[in-house]
């Protein structure tokens, strides 16, 4: 959360001073981090360090590290496709109304999908070997859902008011539309952190690397057949496909490793 916040307030303070450069919203990520490393400290002392390095996770370790890092660059191509594809079949003025619709319909994500992340990816790694953990999976995921509904919900009953203090330009019916087709794709991306579980803890996630670059490529081929007749509308309708591939892969592969139940039923109703 303190992540979170602080790149946020170090962005805001450092786009006032340098309102025209454009490595701000990194550099406040990167001074985000300063406090949260001396807080470390402060609160572990000695504890934070470590005088001897453990081998026997080395070999875990690098694998792991390089596999995020290629997975990464396929998270580039899923969330610029669309708006490539865009631009060479659309005006400019819209690609700029799908990227405000788009950007706002995120915000679920600052909502509740981020600092949800902040905290579950290390709760799981500490209570991995309780004896309730499948239980505890079960009873997250159908309460992240209903969490989310009701911020969907909300979003869609309010938007036309909102929207138009936020957003100076004559707003289209499709402008909602895709708004809240993202927010509800976000949401389902959201449960990527509960059900790929399986794969953190069996460190399998060359896995991811495959499904994303795997669901780039289906995005891009569904943009290409569908923007060309459905425009805006289209590429929303595409995002959200995509969205719901990826927890239904995801989850496929990492119940291998580590399963529980979900609550169909539930999440439907």
């Amino acid at each position: 959360i303190l992540n979170l916040v602080g790149s946020i307030l170090f962005a805001v303070k450092l786009m006032i001073v340098f309102p025209d450069d454009v490595a701000v919203p990194f550099q406040a990520i990167s001074l985000a981090q300063i406090p949260i490393f001396f807080l470390f400290i402060i609160l572990f002392r000695k504890e934070a360090f470590s005088k001897k390095l453990k081998w026997d996770e080395v070999p875990l370790l690098i694998p792991f590290g390089i596999t995020s890092a290629v997975g990464s660059f396929a998270i580039i191509l899923l969330d610029w496709t669309d708006r490539i594809i865009l631009n060479h079949y659309m005006t400019l003025s819209e690609v700029g109304e799908y990227s405000a619709a788009f950007r706002l319909g995120l915000i679920i994500n600052t909502l509740l999908i981020l600092p949800f992340s902040q905290i579950w990816s290390p709760m799981i790694m500490e209570y991995k070997d309780h004896q309730n953990i499948k239980q505890f999976f079960s009873k997250i995921l159908l309460y992240f859902i209903l969490l989310g509904s009701m911020l969907i919900l909300y979003a869609a009953v309010f938007a036309i008011d909102i929207v138009p203090l936020i957003i100076k330009l004559n707003i289209s019916s499709e402008f909602y539309y895709v708004m809240m087709l993202t927010m509800f794709g976000a949401l389902i991306y959201g449960t990527n952190n509960i059900v790929m579980a399986g794969m953190q803890y069996a460190r399998r996630l060359k896995w991811m690397v495959y499904i994303y670059y795997g669901a780039a490529v289906i995005k891009g081929i569904l943009n290409l057949a569908v923007i060309p007749f459905f425009g805006l509308l289209g590429a929303a309708l595409v995002s959200l496909t995509v969205n719901v591939l990826f927890p239904l892969s995801i989850g496929k592969v990492s119940k291998k490793y580590f399963s529980f139940e979900i609550f169909w039923k539930e999440i439907l109703i």
